[in-house]
């Protein structure tokens, strides 16, 4: 990292541990951009642990400073403004003790005091901004990506001063500096309504919505719904939802969670109550902004808080009513747990049951290999599960049948695979590296990559090959028949819904994966926790597993494979029967109707039916498949999809018309204008160059921007301007 002198500056520049141990958000990027998701600083409350601070510390990058509530540090950046403007401005503002130089002008560091974002701008050009919460600026001392000169503070240095505040009328003072005139403040300008509407007036607009409209605009209404009233009208948006054919009690929570989409406003959700016959009201004059006390939106808060906390201790029914030996098991593991999380507790087990009894059972030809996936946000309970899970393989004498730990190519996993006789359950922690090669073409070659391919050829093969070396001269092909491999991964959520927007990862491997997601919310502490319990396991469960277990003798191939040379055929009594056939018609119709729509949940929904049979043979414990344990089957099934329909349905919205919306709110950002190469690099949103060229025509066409050219220190630039 580049060491500059600074004015008034330590001897040795901070590093990013000394901005965090002292409560401010910064982190590392090249270029002006960061080298993770920095959002989910303000969705999550994410903090970095020690060993990702050490490598941070230890790598090259830059800084940049989080602005707003997550560090307490606002910026004002002063840009195209002459001395003597920028002088008067530091004036009235308050001649803050913190200040560095800009590519154009000043940077001016005040304490955060709940201050929003804001430009001001004067003929196309921003004069000054204010970076708050949601925002990013590059500090000291890292490169200016134009001239590839360090940053310099004036004066003191960020850490360690005391930061004054900005005057409450500090929008009119630069307002009043730059002669700029702003509208009245109105919150909806475009369209029917003129002033901010009421929560009564959201939930009467919801009701004239249609709620047996199609998926997606089911999904805009949520959307744009919830961005208006926040988590505080799940109740009203529940009931209407409820009224609606496909209303799906077990998944609407969950959906609304994902409703989180920062460009669809309460105009979509005016656009379809219109269609249902309602009628915005039209003042005749502008009225006030109704606001509401602190201590009124401080309740309301807390009310919100308080459902949530509910619907997370709330456990579903396909838990409170799973069988016996796997409610047995789940108990344990969530009895001993820290941060007791029953949901991925049951995901887990599922694929250790789901591996442990189809070695030896199949039901229809299904074997029950189950691959899933348990989201869970770090540090919220996944290391004792996945510590139990490996104990209760140490007590059945399979340790050797474990994976995942070791994996470091796909011809590893396939050498295991070898070892095993052609039997591997892989438990994977951090799979969130594998789902992000699924949502990114250019790590094709990327070890992951390899693995998640053998992944898939192991589920979908009868035979799978491949070498164990690079020269195959040297090595044999390694030939497997009938492979037998399950999947316990854990990830935290974010990649996850974000690879369920890549077509091909979607239609490929996760359509295949069984998903369960804890809450949000950390449980409270367990004082009953055992640290130990994968030690000591209860007898009644090893004797239960071990009167599962149906021994049978192997069969070697003639090249020298394994396979077993009979599976034990689960029998299912004929109300069971009949029960699957019905839904297997249902599942049938339900894909065609995605057909029709070329919805990529098609892919999702034919595999539905052979995901139930999987959980219907592991309920049935190798013994008959009863009612009972279809319709548990069938929760479980239903829970998986509305997890896959809610992700594929908020990620669809990233598709064309999103897109605009997001170029649009992009350039007003910047006061209205903004060169063709600043949209290129600033807006990271197009898969490709010809992608953007055709969302920039269709706002030209239709009247949203206009071509323009923008005047530079040494030439004239193409320009965009908003109409």
């Amino acid at each position: 990292m580049s060491k500059l002198k600074t004015v008034e500056a330590p001897t040795k520049n901070p590093s990013y541990s000394d901005y965090w141990n002292n409560n401010i958000c910064v982190v590392p990027e090249y270029n002006g951009i960061p080298t993770f998701a920095w959002s989910k600083v303000y969705k999550d409350a994410w903090r970095p642990d020690e060993d990702t601070l050490f490598e941070w510390d230890m790598g090259d990058a830059g800084f940049g400073l989080i602005t707003g509530s997550a560090s307490g540090v606002i910026e004002i950046d002063l840009d195209n403004v002459t001395d003597a403007e920028r002088d008067k401005a530091i004036e009235l503002l308050g001649n803050t003790p913190c200040q560095a130089f800009g590519s154009k002008g000043r940077k001016l560091y005040y304490k955060y005091n709940g201050e929003k974002n804001i430009n001001w701008s004067k003929d196309g050009k921003v004069k000054a901004e204010l970076l708050s919460d949601g925002r990013k600026t590059t500090i000291a001392p890292s490169l200016h990506r134009k001239t590839g000169k360090p940053y310099q503070w004036i004066g003191a240095p960020l850490l360690g001063t005391t930061l004054p505040t900005l005057p409450t009328n500090y929008q009119s003072i630069l307002d009043s500096l730059f002669s700029i005139t702003r509208p009245l403040e109105r919150e909806y300008i475009r369209g029917d309504y003129d002033i901010k509407p009421s929560y009564n007036d959201a939930v009467e607009a919801l009701s004239y919505c249609d709620p047996n409209c199609s998926n997606d605009e089911w999904v805009q209404i949520g959307m744009a719904f919830r961005s208006e009233v926040g988590d505080a009208g799940f109740q009203d948006f529940d009931a209407w939802s409820s009224t609606g054919k496909e209303y799906d009690k077990g998944s609407i929570r969950s959906r609304w969670r994902s409703f989180n989409s920062h460009s669809i406003g309460y105009g979509t959700l005016i656009h379809f109550a219109k269609q249902g016959g309602y009628k915005p009201p039209r003042p005749t004059a502008m009225q006030p902004t109704v606001s509401m006390s602190v201590e009124d939106w401080t309740s309301r808060k807390l009310e919100a808080y308080a459902e949530q906390v509910r619907e997370s201790t709330t456990l579903p029914d396909f838990y409170t009513n799973a069988p016996h030996h796997i409610k047995a098991i789940c108990e344990w593991i969530v009895g001993t747990a820290r941060y007791p999380q029953p949901i991925i507790t049951m995901g887990a087990v599922l694929a250790f049951l789901g591996f442990y009894m189809g070695r030896e059972f199949k039901y229809k030809g299904i074997k029950g290999n189950i691959y899933n996936i348990n989201l869970a946000r770090t540090g919220h309970g996944k290391e004792h599960i996945i510590s139990c899970i490996r104990g209760l393989f140490n007590a059945l004498e399979m340790p050797k049948l474990i994976g995942g730990s070791g994996a470091t190519s796909d011809t590893a996993m396939l050498s295991l695979l070898q070892e095993n006789e052609g039997k591997t359950c892989y438990i994977i922690d951090e799979f969130q590296g594998f789902m992000k090669v699924l949502s990114n073409k250019k790590s094709s070659n990327s070890r992951e990559a390899g693995l998640v391919g053998l992944l898939l050829k192991a589920y979908t093969s009868r035979v799978i090959s491949g070498v164990d070396y690079a020269d195959r001269k040297e090595r044999e092909t390694v030939t497997i028949q009938n492979p037998y491999l399950s999947l316990c991964s854990f990830c935290t959520p974010e990649p996850f819904f974000d690879a369920v927007g890549s077509a091909e990862a979607f239609n490929g491997f996760i359509g295949r994966l069984t998903v369960f997601e804890a809450p949000k919310i950390l449980p409270q502490r367990n004082k009953a926790h055992n640290p130990e319990a994968d030690l000591h396991i209860p007898l009644d469960i090893i004797e239960m597993l071990k009167a599962i277990k149906s021994n049978r003798k192997k069969e070697h191939h003639p090249d020298g494979s394994f396979s077993y040379h009979e599976f034990t055929e689960v029998p299912t009594t004929q109300e069971a029967h009949d029960l699957l056939e019905t839904m297997n018609d249902e599942i049938d119709e339900k894909r065609r109707e995605y057909d029709k729509e070329s919805n990529q949940m098609s892919n999702v929904i034919a595999r539905v039916f052979e995901m139930m049979k999987k959980y219907s043979l592991v309920a049935s414990r190798g013994k008959e498949i009863t009612v009972e344990h279809v319709m548990w089957a069938k929760s479980l099934a239903d829970y998986n999809v509305g997890i896959m329909v809610s992700a594929a349905s908020n990620l669809a919205d990233t598709k064309f018309e999103h897109k605009k919306n997001i170029v649009i709110e992009f350039i007003q950002k910047r006061g209205g204008m903004i060169s063709k190469t600043a949209l290129c690099q600033g807006c990271r949103i197009f898969e490709s160059r010809r992608e953007r060229e055709e969302i920039v025509a269709d706002l030209i066409d239709a009247g949203r921007l206009e071509v323009t050219k923008i005047d530079g220190a040494l030439k004239s630039a193409t320009g965009y301007k908003l109409i």
